[in-house]
């Protein structure tokens, strides 16, 4: 498969450091509107053009990979597909695995030839403060709380308000993945499929804080061809709602 993009999700500083040979560098944050503080994605303008400057075309597949947190990765995954462009891959186990398998590194940046990234928005993978609320009063969606337990008990939050999304049941984002010595792994198809057996067959709508956490949930259940959309403004925008409901 000689088109396909292997793309770096990390800092410049890491990849410049060490990377996997022949990959790019495209740093997850670079994907965020700048002028927000919740980590919310870019507009689309500012998507086309960064992913057609690092080389993303329509049907070109790509491979992202971060450190092995799966977090930055996963996000990107996310916003891939939130585009339209649905040829992609994330790395099992990032560069940690990568390094600890002696896949080849190098420290030279990879040349890149832009190329003519279409953007075609799929409304079913993201949903808005408004769709969220709208879900709520819906019976064949299950809104899915990706952060702490803590948090979703309502003991601890980022913001002033505690709590969750009413009707809100609670998956912790890292449960999808197992822990090893060279970072994390993702679930077998079976240990997803009964991590998700609490949502029953219902679309999903995945929140976490700030729309990190809630893209590697996202990434889980696309291995389980489920339908899912991330709220990317999450607990951040609306705890900060007083108009908003909350439960405890």
């Amino acid at each position: 498969m000689t088109d396909l993009l292997v793309i770096d999700v990390r800092s410049e500083i890491e990849y410049a450091t060490k990377h996997i040979s022949g990959a790019v560098n495209l740093p997850w944050t670079r994907t965020n509107d700048i002028v927000r503080e919740d980590f919310q994605v870019a507009s689309y303008t500012v998507i086309e053009t960064i992913m057609g400057g690092v080389g993303i075309e329509r049907g070109r597949p790509v491979v992202l990979y971060d450190a092995g947190t799966f977090i930055d990765s996963t996000r990107v995954f996310w916003v891939l597909e939130a585009h339209g462009h649905t040829n992609v891959a994330v790395l099992d186990g990032g560069f940690q695995l990568w390094q600890a398998s002696d896949g080849a590194e190098s420290q030279v940046k990879t040349p890149i030839k832009p190329r003519q990234f279409e953007v075609r928005m799929r409304p079913d993978t993201m949903s808005s403060k408004l769709l969220t609320r709208r879900a709520l009063e819906k019976e064949n969606v299950t809104i899915l709380d990706c952060r702490k337990p803590e948090e979703y008990r309502g003991e601890k939050s980022i913001i002033g308000r505690k709590g969750r999304i009413p009707g809100s049941v609670n998956v912790e984002w890292v449960e999808n993945f197992r822990e090893i010595p060279e970072g994390r792994r993702l679930l077998s198809i079976e240990a997803l499929k009964a991590l998700y057996e609490i949502t029953g067959d219902r679309r999903i709508i995945a929140y976490c804080n700030k729309g990190r956490q809630a893209a590697g949930a996202y990434f889980a259940l696309r291995m389980l061809n489920r339908k899912v959309s991330v709220y990317d403004g999450a607990w951040y925008e609306w705890g900060t709602d007083p108009n908003l409901p909350i439960e405890k």
